[in-house]
Formats: structure tokens, sequence, C-alpha cells
């Protein structure tokens, strides 16, 4: 649905703040991400409602800098054989004339779950290896193959194992019914549409 950036034209300062991202394309072999974050600088992703996209709800790749991706919803992305979130990194050959690692990017505070396939959160990375990407005190449950995939491309800090207990996920509405765990993370404020 979005992307940041492209090869030898960053995006800088992108701002997305408060949407609902979802069912992006499909059929195109795992490539129709919510967000595309491929070549960005200083990303905010804030209080966006992030589902049911074919592949990756938030894509790291090859090249994203310093996003801070914040009090988000992603949920039930993934489809095409991807998870809900990558940070990703790319090797020189075919479309990249250098090796790429999107690296300094935090995800804190957001709700991610039911992922799918694979995984809530994952990283790749054939070559440079990143430092910096940080996944704290966000709300995670429920993928195929656990919450955490590859690890090597990021550091976990205090994420919180719990079912969210959303209104009505069927119906889209991601709102948190009362007891859940979750309450604190995801978006501050309800989105129109």
């Amino acid at each position: 649905c979005l992307l940041l950036g492209h090869i030898g034209t960053p995006a800088f300062r992108t701002r997305v703040f408060r949407n609902r991202i979802h069912n992006c394309g499909g059929g195109n072999g795992g490539h129709d991400h919510g967000i595309y974050s491929e070549f960005s600088r200083r990303a905010v992703i804030r209080g966006n409602y992030i589902y049911d996209t074919p592949a990756f709800g938030t894509s790291m790749y090859p090249d994203t800098q310093y996003a801070l991706i914040e009090h988000n919803v992603v949920n039930g992305n993934a489809y095409e054989h991807r998870s809900d979130v990558t940070f990703s990194g790319e090797e020189a050959g075919g479309e990249y004339d250098r090796d790429y690692a999107s690296a300094n990017n935090v995800l804190r505070r957001n709700i991610i779950s039911n992922a799918r396939a694979r995984y809530n959160v994952e990283s790749y990375y054939p070559s440079l290896q990143p430092t910096g990407n940080l996944v704290a005190r966000n709300c995670v449950w429920n993928a195929p193959l656990g919450h955490f995939g590859e690890r090597s491309g990021y550091r976990l800090s205090n994420n919180l194992i719990a079912p969210p207990y959303f209104r009505n996920r069927s119906a889209k509405d991601f709102r948190l019914r009362a007891g859940s765990r979750c309450r604190g993370y995801g978006p501050t404020a309800w989105p129109a549409g």
C-alpha cells in the first residue's frame, strides 16, 4: 500500500499516522506489503491499523535507518508466506550494487498478532549485520512458527506475550476489550473509517 523511498531516492522524515492500511494487492509472490520501507530515513509510523496484507504488514528492507514504529496494530498479515514485521537487508547483486542492512530502528508499544504464516517479527540479513534494531514493550500473540523468528537483526526487550482480546477482530474492530493485558499498547486513538 505504501512505499517509502526507492534506491537512489531515500524518503526523509516520512510520517504515517492514524491510518487503516489493509488488503494491499496479492498474487505478487509475497511482495505486496502494508508499509514497505525500502529506503527511508527517520520515518515515524504511529497509530495505524495494518492488517490483511498478503506479505509483510511492515517491511524494513533493504535500507531503512532510524525508523520509529510505535502504537500500531499489525494483525493477520502474511498469507503469502511472510510475517507481520521484518527487519531486513540485502547483498549486492541483481537489483542492488552493494550490500545493505536496515539498522537503528525501534519497534515499540505495538500489538503484533495473528500472523498467517511464519512469525510475528523476524529478520533477514544475508551479508551485513545491523546494529541498533530494537523490539521493545510490544504485545505479541499467535503466529504459526512462534512470536519471534530469526533474531540476528534485532534485540528483544520487555515484550508481553498475551492475547489482545480485540472487540471484534472479524469486523476489524481492533479496540481492546476490558481486561486485555495489551492495554497501553497499540493506537492511543481510534482512526476514522
